[in-house]
């Protein structure tokens, strides 16, 4: 039995739309959104994260269809919507077939004391924010870390990233003012460093910006 008609492009696009979950789950019942604090934005960001790698091409073909291992970095608790949204089966396994494996740590520390993850899997580590300093020292942690352990493909994903974009391959950057979740690339570092190409589809959608030019 086939499954229901899903576009990649059509999913991004409701996602960075939304002010609410409410088209998600009730099509055509959006209101408009409103220029306040986004509504369900861990949701919304939990969907981007567990969505990012189907709309990406890894270079080497045996990681393309590997497993998704997403790390995130809370330092205590991570947002309750958050935790529900990962908890939910939908969330386990990825429209194209990726197993989709949610583990939330502490500290970097915790992460690094973890049992390693095998190389064939997607590797995103969403580091949630905290103190400017802290996030900093956090990324500095993960990069030395994965400099020095030769870990190929690990994304470093941020929110709200001012300071430190430079470190950070994904930003998802809250733009308040019109009540939408946007997602900034760096193009050129997920190419040449990770091995990554976001497709065609996800460059040409309003709501993703790079940092630099394809």
């Amino acid at each position: 039995m086939s499954g229901p008609v899903w576009s990649r492009r059509s999913v991004l696009k409701t996602l960075i739309g939304l002010g609410s979950l409410c088209a998600l789950g009730h099509p055509g019942t959006a209101q408009e959104p409103a220029p306040v604090q986004i509504d369900n934005q861990y949701r919304i960001k939990a969907k981007l994260l567990y969505y990012l790698p189907e709309f990406m091409t890894w270079d080497a073909p045996e990681k393309q269809k590997g497993e998704v291992w997403i790390g995130v970095i809370t330092h205590g608790d991570a947002k309750t919507d958050f935790k529900t949204e990962i908890a939910v089966e939908k969330l386990k396994l990825t429209p194209s077939g990726r197993k989709v494996n949610w583990v939330l740590y502490n500290t970097v520390d915790d992460l690094f004391k973890a049992t390693p993850t095998t190389g064939s899997r997607w590797h995103l580590v969403f580091v949630m924010r905290k103190t400017e300093e802290i996030v900093l020292q956090d990324l500095n942690k993960l990069d030395a870390h994965f400099s020095k352990n030769k870990k190929p493909g690990v994304v470093l994903v941020t929110e709200e990233n001012t300071k430190f974009r430079r470190q950070a391959a994904v930003n998802f950057w809250e733009d308040i003012t019109v009540n939408r979740i946007r997602i900034q690339l760096r193009n050129t570092y997920l190419r040449e460093t990770i091995g990554v190409t976001p497709k065609k589809e996800m460059l040409e959608v309003e709501g993703v910006i790079l940092y630099d030019k394809p």
